[in-house]
């Protein structure tokens, strides 16, 4: 491989990396403000992640009516 596709790789690489590390940094920072406020939160249901609970087509109905908000 050339020294340039290399480079390209490597850039690619190091940029999920930087992306990786700035979700799980949010994701730690989210934890310790909700923990900050709220004394009974419940981590560990927190922790388990967002389930939708709305379908595809409700999703971006609710995206159209908040859009002009944004």
């Amino acid at each position: 491989m050339s020294s340039l596709a290399v480079r390209a790789v490597r850039i690619t690489d190091w940029a999920r990396e930087m992306a990786r590390d700035a979700l799980r940094f949010g994701v730690h920072r989210s934890f310790a403000i909700a923990r900050s406020y709220y004394e009974n939160i419940d981590l560990e249901t927190m922790s388990q992640g967002f389930v939708p609970c709305y379908s595809d087509a409700e999703l971006e109905d609710i995206e159209k009516e908040v859009a002009p908000l944004a």
